[in-house]
């Protein structure tokens, strides 16, 4: 029976769809718009709410982490009680296998690695380890910024923006560095605003930042492991409403895949401290671990299709 594909917005299609593409094309159903889910196959989502809207339309579902898996409290955003388990739970790591283990008994957890950034591990997107195009005076770093959306429905202050925070700072930062600013999906829109009133070009494409940026900045995001990942040097910006006696695992706080701010007057000596290579890189070795177990290698979406394909 074939597989269809669930994606509400381009960036869980993003993630998803490299794992539907590796299915035999006899295997491959349809790509389904939200609301539209007749049929009876196996259902791939990339989100606990498309995998929701499918599972209460009665079709089986096999979820796919759209990040590192990122948990709170042992429970993904977004989760509340009564939310039906998927058939299958396909994991970036071993870290989100664990917890969705204990919160899904029932289920079937496979670690595969990230799909959607197979691409980038081959090559085809990005050229990272290329040397600059230009260098030398007057030729500044590139420093990519990234930030969660603002004014999410959440009550984990972990989960939310630290854009607020690190505002004031972006001009003297533009100043020093040439600036590149993405984000979440859901805030760019008034997150390419804020950019722009700041001087910071505004680049929505991710694999574009990665090709780009030599450091990577980010606060509540996936984002850090996967540039991490992909041999760029990352600098987590935290919050003073991110609680530091609260351990989530991961990000939150004991795999940071990199260094890690308090606010924007330690931002740009940790940013010439990641352009020196000056953080221990352990750091990014042990994070990476723990997010991705070593299934970051650009074959994740085959591990992904063979699982899809014997269910």
């Amino acid at each position: 029976m074939s597989t269809d594909l669930l994606a509400s917005h381009p960036r869980y299609l993003a993630h998803a769809r490299p794992a539907w593409d590796a299915l035999p094309p006899g295997a491959r159903g349809r790509i389904l718009a939200p609301g539209d889910l007749a049929g009876q196959g196996l259902v791939l989502a990339a989100s606990l709410v498309d995998a929701q809207d499918a599972a209460r339309a009665g079709r089986r579902v096999a979820l796919l982490a759209h990040g590192i898996g990122q948990a709170y409290d042992g429970r993904p955003l977004g989760w509340v009680d009564g939310m039906i388990a998927p058939a299958v739970y396909l994991a970036p790591g071993p870290y989100a296998a664990t917890w969705a283990r204990a919160l899904w008994p029932g289920c079937r957890v496979e670690v595969v690695g990230p799909p959607g950034l197979d691409a980038l591990f081959h090559g085809k997107r990005s050229n990272r380890g290329q040397p600059r195009a230009e260098s030398g005076p007057g030729c500044r770093p590139v420093v990519g910024l990234g930030f969660r959306f603002l004014g999410g429905a959440t009550s984990v202050p972990e989960a939310t923006s630290a854009l607020t925070h690190y505002l004031p700072g972006l001009r003297g930062l533009a100043a020093r560095y040439e600036l590149i600013g993405h984000g979440h999906p859901r805030a760019m829109g008034r997150l390419a605003g804020l950019y722009a009133a700041h001087g910071i070009e505004v680049v929505r494409d991710w694999a574009a930042v990665l090709a780009r940026a030599d450091v990577w900045c980010a606060d509540s995001s996936s984002t850090l492991y996967e540039a991490a990942a992909c041999g760029l040097p990352v600098v987590a910006l935290d919050a003073p409403w991110y609680r530091r006696e609260v351990h989530h695992g991961l990000r939150w706080w004991d795999s940071v895949p990199g260094e890690r701010v308090d606010g924007p007057a330690a931002l740009p000596d940790a940013i010439d401290r990641a352009l020196a290579g000056v953080p221990d890189p352990g750091l990014s070795v042990g994070a990476l671990a723990a997010a991705y177990g070593g299934h970051a290698d650009g074959h994740a979406a085959e591990r992904a299709a063979a699982i899809l394909g014997a269910l």
